[in-house]
């Protein structure tokens, strides 16, 4: 009688044991799980927080050449810097019209705008890549 009773203990005490392995595993499964999608959502955030910069760092390019290009109408290349990352402008005069290519990188991210205008700043043609 006492060696079933120890046996049927033991018998709970393995269970038990099983039971709380499988809940732990499921546990840090879904610990895991949840650290990774984390992770990977700040990481896609970083790269659209970069993308955008880019974008606005090739938009600056562009405003800053037009401000030049009203003071003196004349061809321009230079590279803009902002806070460590920069924007090449090239600018490109044909008798009343400007071409301004404003090219910007941050990281991976790169971002091309080319600007047509008048010698009235009127926008001829935009594009941007």
């Amino acid at each position: 009688m006492i060696y079933y009773w120890h046996h049927k203990e033991k018998k709970r005490g393995m269970l038990a044991l099983i039971s709380i392995l499988i809940i732990g595993t499921v546990v840090l499964f879904v610990v895991l799980s949840v650290g990774w999608q984390s992770t990977s959502e700040l990481q896609g955030s970083y790269w659209i927080s970069q993308s955008l910069m880019t974008k606005e760092l090739a938009q600056a390019g562009i405003e800053d050449v037009l401000i030049r290009l009203k003071k003196n109408w004349v061809n321009y290349n230079y590279t803009l810097d902002i806070n460590g990352n920069s924007s090449i402008i090239t600018v490109s005069t044909n008798g009343s019209q400007a071409t301004i290519t404003s090219f910007s990188t941050i990281d991976k991210n790169q971002y091309t705008i080319v600007a047509t205008v008048n010698n009235t700043f009127n926008i001829i043609n935009w594009q941007e890549n």
